[in-house]
C-alpha cells in the first residue's frame, strides 16, 4: 500500500505517455518477482485407491452372501424357462415375487426392473410389454411384502 502510494506521488507530475511507460516495465517486473517457481508436476501426482469393476459375477457373489440369490436366481430362471406362450404370465409372477421383497427393503425396485426386463428381453419378450408386466407385478407384491428368513 506505501508503494503504490510512494509510486502517486512520484508519478503524479509525469505526462501520461511517461505514466503509462511506468506502468508497462513495472507490471511484468513486480509480476515476475512475486511468482513462486512452479514445481513439477509429478511431485503433485497421487494414486487413489481402486475400485473394482462392478460385473454380473460380483452381484452374483454379493447376493449369494445375503442369502436373497436363491429367490432371485429361481424367479429369474422361472422367466427364462417359461414356455412360449407362457413368458407374459411368469414375468409377472417373477414380479409379484420379487416385488414382495422389494416392499420389505430387501432389494431395490430398479434392480429387479432390471434383472427382469434382461430376462424377459433374452426370451423374446417385448421390452414395453414387459416393462409394464413388471411394473404391475410390483405393485401386487407392494401389497404383502416380505423379508428373507435369517
Amino acid at each position: 500500500m506505501a508503494l503504490t502510494g510512494l509510486l502517486v506521488f512520484l508519478l503524479a507530475d509525469v505526462p501520461l505517455w511517461g505514466r503509462l511507460l511506468a506502468f508497462a516495465v513495472a507490471v511484468p517486473l513486480l509480476a515476475r518477482a512475486g511468482r513462486p517457481t512452479d514445481k513439477p508436476i509429478t511431485d503433485r501426482v497421487s494414486t487413489g485407491p481402486r475400485y473394482r469393476k462392478l460385473t454380473a459375477e460380483l452381484v452374483r457373489r454379493g447376493l449369494l452372501s445375503c442369502g436373497i440369490s436363491r429367490a432371485v436366481l429361481g424367479e429369474l430362471q422361472r422367466v427364462a424357462s417359461s414356455p412360449p406362450h407362457g413368458h407374459n404370465n411368469a414375468l409377472y409372477l417373477a414380479s409379484v415375487a420379487l416385488g414382495q421383497l422389494v416392499a420389505g427393503g430387501e432389494l431395490t425396485a430398479a434392480a429387479v426392473t432390471s434383472w427382469l426386463t434382461e430376462a424377459a428381453t433374452q426370451i423374446g419378450q417385448p421390452y414395453r410389454e414387459a416393462q409394464r408386466t413388471i411394473a404391475s407385478g410390483l405393485r401386487a407384491g407392494a401389497r404383502r411384502p416380505r423379508k428373507v428368513a435369517a
